[in-house]
């Protein structure tokens, strides 16, 4: 079979898993074999392509990001991570607050930190407080899985709660990695404070 002529729907669905709609695959072909490209404009894969990179569709109309598989929408937010910023906030000491505006259902930011065990965080929790650390940035990811995000950590620490939340957390596996992703709860204006 002549592989630069195979446009199948498997191959194009390993296309968009390995390539990410940016570049040329070299680990399918040899260097000197060209990847084939979409040829009509039903192809539902190629829209899923260009929509992963914030283009226009074959149709020429931008799908929106949270009608991609998770995977991809991760992979977007990986590529162009938001814009957050942390400052004095009116709920508690230091709050994170929306630089650009954000979607309802918006990937916000990653809570990201050291994966350690339920007996590591219960000897931490103790020291962080006789070391006099007001705040513990300890966030449970599974049964026996907890993110410690105190000095290994992004700026997702600093979200406050609120009874009137305008993100949400949400465990996510990608590529079978667990992720917690705080996403919009409704539409958040620029300099809102994010909280969940």
């Amino acid at each position: 079979m002549d592989k630069s002529n195979f446009c199948s729907d498997l191959f194009l669905e390993n296309v968009i898993k390995i390539n990410h709609g940016k570049e040329k695959i070299s680990s399918l072909f040899s260097k000197s074999q060209k990847v084939v490209q979409p040829r009509t404009k039903s192809s539902h894969h190629a829209n899923l392509v260009t929509a992963a990179e914030g283009q226009e569709d074959l149709y020429g109309t931008v799908t929106d990001q949270r009608n991609l598989p998770m995977s991809m929408r991760y992979r977007k937010y990986t590529d162009h991570p938001s814009k957050v910023w942390v400052g004095p906030s009116k709920i508690h000491c230091q709050g994170l607050f929306a630089i650009e505006p954000y979607s309802q259902g918006d990937i916000v930011i990653e809570y990201v930190g050291e994966i350690i065990g339920n007996e590591e965080a219960d000897r931490r929790e103790i020291y962080y407080e006789k070391s006099g650390m007001s705040d513990c940035y300890l966030f449970r990811l599974s049964s026996d899985e907890i993110i410690d995000a105190t000095y290994k950590g992004n700026a997702a620490r600093f979200l406050n709660h609120s009874c009137d939340a305008n993100c949400k957390a949400k465990i996510e596996v990608i590529s079978g990695q667990k992720h917690i992703l705080i996403f919009a709860n409704r539409d958040i204006s620029k300099g809102e404070e994010l909280t969940y």
